[in-house]
């Protein structure tokens, strides 16, 4: 929820810089060099979860309050929505009604 919320105002270039630099420290190696080095390809959205990661354990207290706040709701929405989907007409009569 934290990153779909603040990915990209406060993440995404963060995150794009530091996959970047990975991107070019894994370029820049040969094949024998690599196993020692212990580099392994980039993956963005593994270099976008760990600079969430710092985000998030950085971010203020009223920050991470109006996050959690937000998952509540979306939880609350649908669990509403699954609820609503429980109440099966009994009756073709109630059904089409």
């Amino acid at each position: 929820m934290y990153m779909k919320l603040h990915y990209d105002t406060r993440i995404k270039a963060e995150a794009d810089r530091r996959l970047e630099i990975v991107q070019r420290q894994y370029d820049e190696t040969t094949d024998s060099e690599r196993p020692a080095q212990e580099l392994k390809p980039p993956v963005p959205l593994v270099m976008r979860t760990e600079t969430a990661r710092m985000f998030w354990a950085t971010e203020s207290t009223a920050t991470k309050d109006k996050v959690r706040g937000e998952i509540e709701a979306a939880y609350e929405a649908e669990q509403k929505e699954w609820e609503a989907k429980m109440v099966v007409p009994k009756t073709p009569q109630e059904y089409h009604q």
